[in-house]
């Protein structure tokens, strides 16, 4: 069944994962902003594990009074992605579909 598998499952055992805990996959893509450089990260949700590539939200709201600003921030990009990914499905209809696992036919898709 297609989305039956969590996103942070199929991540851990991802080629993704691999590729940037070994190399400088996504290092090569550092931009400077105000003179620092930044490099980019993966936003993900609570059910991804601590790493050096990935961002996410705090698990506990901050005490009243402290701001919000990093969760909202990151629920708001966290957000696009999954509209984007939406958009996709409806008008690539076959992303939608179970078979789409099947290696061999992913890598033509």
């Amino acid at each position: 069944r297609a989305g039956s598998l969590g996103d942070a499952f199929t991540y851990n055992r991802g080629r993704l994962r691999r590729r940037l805990e070994n190399g400088p996959w996504l290092k090569d893509f550092t931009k400077v902003v105000s003179g620092q450089r930044i490099r980019p990260y993966l936003l993900a949700d609570s059910a991804f594990g601590a790493s050096e590539h990935i961002v996410k939200g705090y698990k506990h709201p901050p005490p009243p009074g402290r701001p919000t600003s990093f969760n909202t921030a990151v629920n708001k990009g966290r957000k696009v992605v999954e509209q984007a990914f939406g958009r996709l499905k409806g008008r690539f209809r076959v992303l939608t579909r179970s078979f789409i696992r099947d290696p061999q036919f992913a890598a033509r898709v």
